[in-house]
């Protein structure tokens, strides 16, 4: 019998004379793109070129450039292109240029492991709004190869993004308004977008008017898509039931230069004012709201929690409350897991262990802010996660600064993860929780009553870190005192489970034109 030792020696003599064993063989990769000739008369010849593999074969990979929750394995490419000929074949030989994405150190065109892949590529050629996911964009089919070798794919551009269509409903309503405000502050046109959701006697009754409850949504399709989520099969039969709640219900779109929040800023432009000033009293014109702060509510969950406490902390006398449900954060001491005024790193706390922006308890698949930003990197057309037009570039391009370059200044330095806490500084203006603490004496008579936030007890995110955070700091305003109501659900379907579980309760109760503190016994 060998002893413990000769067996030790024979496996470490095998892994030096098998360097190789344990390890993935890689094949490389070269494209040949075409954009096809029943699609050039729709191509832009400047634009940002996506390359997608994925191994899950249930799903479009231009679907899946998103680098949390996914299972299967995932590289994602991308590169500007400027004066691209459409009738001349597009050759790609390496990543020179190129950003990429695959959660691991080198993801590279010449270095991926071998297997099936499923391939699309996507030309992004609109860059307004939310980036690849925008209409107008076009994209090849998707293709199977089974990589146990190095080879050439030839690769032919035939697809569009078609825009997400309504419900075919007379009640379901698109508005596009051009708003001077905005359109005077960028120098082009600029539209402030919605989706109108009717009460069921609204055609039935051409004289009575009726309250209205704004719903802060994020993107176009976000928009539409929260829509189809709610307004189908039940919500649908009791929305148009005997006992329905007459009441408009707006479902705000930010995708335009993705200004999610609708707030003023030094990036974006004024979308606040033009909000309250412009879009708003539009809306309820043409749609005969009863008009006035009395009748008018403004809620939403995550993005949209956000953004209608903001709202209504900034424009106090514009809504008669807020139901602000698993909001982003609201204070930036908390935010999610980093404290943006004193801690020294984004990536890594004082213990050097990487943070998480989503629990793992949530996730079978957890990501780091580290590699998160990384993603966002490779979706931003500078190349960096400052124009990604997703969380941390959304964040940098509403709450930050100006740079000479035009683009926000960056909070993150993307290499090192170092805060910036003169950035952050500015960044305080949109913390409400120093707004309120420290604008109470002017805007405190205008809020009390009004502002009610529920949050899972632990949501995915840490984002109920923020909210107690909120909650404490205003526990002692006085004269008068907030009344604010503050509700950690024990909701166990996660992040804005809440927000849904109690929409026709928030509904109702606009109906009846309670302000939201008269609701919260019926929250849960």
């Amino acid at each position: 019998m060998k002893t413990r030792t000769q067996i030790l020696f024979f496996l470490l003599f095998m892994v030096n004379i098998n360097p190789l064993s344990g390890q993935e063989e890689s094949y490389a990769l070269t494209f040949s793109i075409n954009v096809d000739e029943d699609i050039r008369p729709l191509f832009n010849s400047d634009g940002r070129l996506f390359i997608t593999l994925s191994t899950t074969s249930d799903a479009e990979p231009k679907d899946q450039i998103w680098p949390n929750s996914i299972a299967g394995r995932h590289y994602f490419f991308a590169k500007n292109i400027q004066d691209w000929d459409p009738e001349k074949i597009l050759d790609i030989q390496d990543t020179m240029g190129w950003s990429a994405w695959g959660r691991t150190d080198e993801c590279t065109f010449s270095s991926v492991p071998g297997g099936t892949y499923y391939i699309q590529v996507l030309w992004q050629q609109h860059f307004y709004g939310f980036g690849n996911k925008e209409a107008g964009n076009l994209f090849s089919k998707k293709q199977e190869i089974l990589l146990d070798r190095s080879q050439q794919l030839d690769i032919n551009l035939t697809e569009q993004v078609e825009p997400v269509k309504l419900l075919d409903n007379p009640h379901v309503k698109m508005v596009d308004y051009k708003s001077d405000t905005l359109s005077k502050w960028w120098g082009m046109p600029i539209y402030e977008k919605a989706v109108v959701l009717l009460p069921s006697g609204y055609f039935d009754n051409p004289e009575e008017r009726y309250p209205i409850f704004f719903t802060v949504g994020g993107g176009d399709s976000h928009c539409i898509n929260s829509f189809h989520r709610r307004w189908k099969g039940a919500d649908s039969k009791w929305w148009f039931g005997d006992d329905a709640p007459q009441v408009i219900v707006v479902f705000l779109d930010g995708s335009m230069n993705s200004n999610i929040y609708h707030l003023d800023s030094d990036n974006l432009g004024p979308h606040g004012h033009s909000l309250i000033y412009e879009f708003i009293p539009y809306i309820e014109k043409k749609f005969r709201a009863k008009g006035g702060p009395e009748f008018r509510y403004i809620g939403g969950c995550s993005t949209g929690g956000y953004g209608s406490l903001a709202l209504q902390v900034f424009y106090p006398e514009a809504f008669n409350g807020v139901f602000c449900f698993g909001p982003d954060p609201i204070t930036f001491n908390k935010h999610m897991n980093v404290n943006l005024y004193k801690d020294p790193n984004f990536f890594f706390d004082q213990y050097g262990y990487q943070r998480l922006l989503k629990e793992p308890g949530w996730s079978p698949h957890p990501i780091s802010w580290k590699d998160w930003l990384e993603f966002e990197n490779v979706m931003g057309n500078s190349g960096t996660y400052l124009d990604s037009d997703h969380v941390l570039g959304t964040w940098s391009a509403i709450f930050g600064p100006k740079g000479l370059d035009g683009k926000p200044i960056p909070l993150i330095d993307p290499e090192s993860g170092e805060i910036d806490h003169l950035v952050a500084k500015t960044w305080a203006r949109y913390d409400l929780r120093r707004y309120v603490r420290s604008n109470w004496e002017e805007i405190g008579h205008e809020l009390e009553n009004k502002i009610l936030i529920c949050t899972e007890a632990t949501d995915n995110y840490n984002l109920n870190l923020a909210v107690r955070s909120f909650e404490l700091g205003i526990r002692r305003l006085e004269n008068p005192r907030p009344n604010a109501v503050i509700i950690y659900s024990d909701s166990q379907g996660g992040h804005c489970s809440s927000f849904w579980t109690n929409y026709r309760t928030i509904i109702e109760g606009i109906a009846a034109n309670k302000k939201p503190v008269e609701l919260k016994d019926q929250i849960r």
